[in-house]
């Protein structure tokens, strides 16, 4: 199998072995236009741990890929961006949670993280604190290359929300449309194609595919669980 192979591979786990970043099939969109703008809401704000808890989940792979200096310090990079680059105020995190509070009276801060988001979290941690480092190649991949289609999906919640909730809309000039059109359109697609290079080099040069895919797909397996249990929750 190529390198071009294996990632086509994970791919296809990716978006048809699995649901959660499919519009079509997504467990939330698909009860969608059932919901009321408290489970709404509900759902969106669970989605935000997962954005307070990238950074963590990035350093927990960084460390478990020091083997690969090269992908470690790809990691890095990541990393910092997604705290502002040195400037806490700018964080991803902070911005996206300072727009939903300020332009959507969404609670963000009052809340606390559900069974299912807790159950998710704690097993991207595991899934890349694996001692096989292709695991944790294709673990922290799938992370980064499933997060445009997931921010889409977030982007129709929010769309939702402010529609359900009175009328009110995104603000193109506010802190909502900042965050998802960065990531959408920069950020995210950045960290997958510089993973991309870094770790299939070491595909390219290792036996490691078989863990790669199945790092993939530990990912997306509970990727599908955290969805299912918000559509469930909410």
């Amino acid at each position: 199998m190529t390198t071009h192979e294996c990632f086509a591979q994970a791919e296809a786990i990716i978006h048809h072995d699995y649901t959660a970043v499919d519009p079509d099939r997504n467990a939330v969109l698909s009860t969608a236009s059932a919901l009321s703008p408290e489970q709404s809401a509900r759902v969106i704000t669970q989605y935000t741990f997962f954005t307070k808890a990238i950074v963590d989940i990035l350093s927990t792979a960084t460390e478990n890929l020091r083997c690969w200096p090269e992908v470690a310090t790809e990691l890095e990079r990541n990393i910092a961006e997604e705290l502002g680059g040195g400037h806490p105020d700018r964080a991803h995190y902070t911005v996206f949670k300072r727009g939903l509070e300020d332009e959507l009276g969404i609670a963000v801060g009052a809340a606390e993280p559900g069974p299912a988001t807790v159950h998710f979290l704690d097993a991207l941690t595991r899934a890349t604190s694996d001692h096989r480092p292709f695991f944790v190649a294709g673990a922290v991949y799938t992370i980064e290359a499933t997060a445009v289609a997931e921010l889409r999906i977030v982007r129709t919640l929010i769309g939702d929300y402010a529609r359900i909730s009175g009328n009110r809309i995104v603000d193109p000039d506010g802190l909502i449309h900042l965050f998802l059109e960065s990531h959408i359109n920069g950020f995210e697609p950045q960290h997958e194609m510089g993973l991309r290079q870094v770790v299939g080099g070491r595909l390219l040069a290792g036996n490691g595919r078989g863990d790669f895919l199945a790092g993939c797909a530990s990912v997306m397996h509970a990727m599908d669980d955290w969805w299912t249990g918000l559509a469930a929750a909410a």
